[in-house]
């Protein structure tokens, strides 16, 4: 605390990274975009998608409903928590 002065407090912009790397600054490497590869368990069997296009492959029978809802959430296949809604939504309709 300061008396009869002025004090100023500054804003500080926090940027940062995440690196992998050993240390050498030559060898390290920037984490730029992580791809997503999500796993289902359809027919008891394990099935893999990371697109929409391999994702309405997977329910050929509710195809059109299924484009309908990710057109009309806007699904971001990078986003595990809208892919796991749009999972639980696929499920729902294919007991029906």
């Amino acid at each position: 605390m300061t008396f009869g002065g002025k004090t100023e407090t500054a804003s500080v912009d926090s940027y940062s990274n995440l690196i992998y790397g050993t240390g050498d600054d030559n060898k390290n490497t920037v984490l730029a975009k992580i791809d997503y590869q999500f796993y289902i368990n359809k027919n008891k069997r394990l099935k893999r998608f990371s697109t929409e296009k391999q994702f309405l492959k997977l329910f050929t029978k509710q195809e059109r409903e299924l484009k309908k809802y990710i057109d009309e959430y806007k699904v971001n296949f990078g986003s595990v928590e809208q892919v796991v809604k749009l999972c639980n939504y696929a499920f729902s309709k294919e007991d029906k």
